[in-house]
């Protein structure tokens, strides 16, 4: 309780990882259920720009992570 109130950032930095790393563990599940590699890559890529994307003023949606090929097919599975 002490730690709460001496740094709640703290705290909120530590639940906004976990709900990231949970999130991150159900999309793996979902995509390795599905056995069309097009649908695995779509939802990857949704998942991918919902948490790392922005939107820019004509509309359009950026993501500024970096990512390889490689580490995108080790994350779709």
């Amino acid at each position: 309780t002490q730690l709460v109130l001496a740094d709640p950032d703290l705290i909120k930095d530590q639940f906004d990882k976990l709900t990231l790393a949970l999130d991150k563990y159900s999309l793996r599940i979902e995509s390795l259920a599905q056995s069309d590699v097009r649908v695995r890559i779509l939802s990857t890529l949704g998942y991918l720009m919902s948490h790392f994307g922005t939107q820019e003023k004509d509309g359009t949606m950026v993501c500024s992570l970096s990512i390889t090929h490689q580490e995108l097919a080790d994350f779709i599975g």
